[in-house]
């Protein structure tokens, strides 16, 4: 896919996570913004506070692969 990263949206919280887990604001045009990068391990309370159940599950998805490799 020309190098592109795939990644999941999390509208919820207004990012994105790819395969390994690490996670990217979105832009105001909703692309993500890979220059800002930090992982899941990283993100603070607020995060898990404020994203959605539908999110979450897309997150732990995410983790299941991740955990399965």
């Amino acid at each position: 896919m020309n190098g592109m990263k795939q990644v999941m949206i999390l509208e919820s919280v207004r990012t994105c996570i790819d395969d390994q887990g690490y996670i990217y604001p979105l832009n105001c045009d909703g692309t993500p913004d890979f220059m800002i990068t930090y992982h899941l391990d990283d993100v603070d309370k607020d995060f898990w506070d404020t994203i959605s159940d539908e999110d979450s599950v897309l997150v732990y998805q995410v983790l299941e692969g991740k955990l399965n490799e």
